[in-house]
């Protein structure tokens, strides 16, 4: 596993919030 910190947590995060985002929105 990558060792996170803080900064790379929450641009992680940002990322996948985004992708599901589009995702959901997408039309199937």
């Amino acid at each position: 596993m990558i060792e996170v910190d803080k900064t790379t947590f929450e641009e992680e995060v940002l990322k996948a919030e985004g992708l599901v985002v589009v995702d959901f929105w997408s039309p199937k």
